[in-house]
């Protein structure tokens, strides 16, 4: 019995060290696709900080460009995070961890810097320089739509409900 607890208490331990890193990962990335994305536009660009669960990036452009790199810049990460986590989602089996890595990505990554009024988040930034918000709006409710339907395919298939 109590080597049942502690194995349970140590399962717990491993999988929550593991989900920070995950989260730390996808977090990481999420900022360098920032940083990519800039300097692709010929800005001047880094890593401000990287915390588990936010961090913050800087670009300075050394002329005038137009508004729509720094709407780009901003959209970037949610992007491209939303398109590999879904082809991480579709490409590995039912019961593979993979699938786990791509749920992280979209709800720690994608869904809170894509929500449009979450103020801080990316999206909301892109509204702020100029974005159009019923298209950043749109965005996120394909986004939400594809996530969701997922998972709730997932707890339907797996009879879990």
């Amino acid at each position: 019995m109590i080597k049942k607890v502690i194995s349970v208490i140590l399962g717990i331990i491993l999988f929550g060290i593991i989900g920070i890193l995950i989260t730390q990962a996808s977090t990481t990335i999420h900022e360098e696709i920032h940083v990519i994305v800039a300097k692709l536009f010929g800005a001047d660009a880094g890593i401000n900080k990287i915390d588990v669960y936010t961090g913050s990036s800087s670009y300075e452009f050394v002329k005038d460009v137009s508004k729509s790199y720094d709407i780009l810049i901003a959209m970037a990460p949610s992007l491209i995070l939303f398109f590999v986590a879904w082809y991480i989602w579709e490409s590995f089996g039912e019961n593979s961890i993979m699938r786990a890595v791509a749920l992280v990505m979209w709800l720690y990554s994608v869904f809170p810097s894509s929500f449009p009024i979450l103020p801080g988040s990316d999206f909301y930034y892109a509204i702020q320089v100029g974005a159009n918000p019923i298209f950043m709006w749109i965005i996120w409710i394909f986004i939400s739509g594809v996530v969701w339907y997922n998972i709730i395919e997932e707890i339907e298939d797996r009879k879990i409900f």
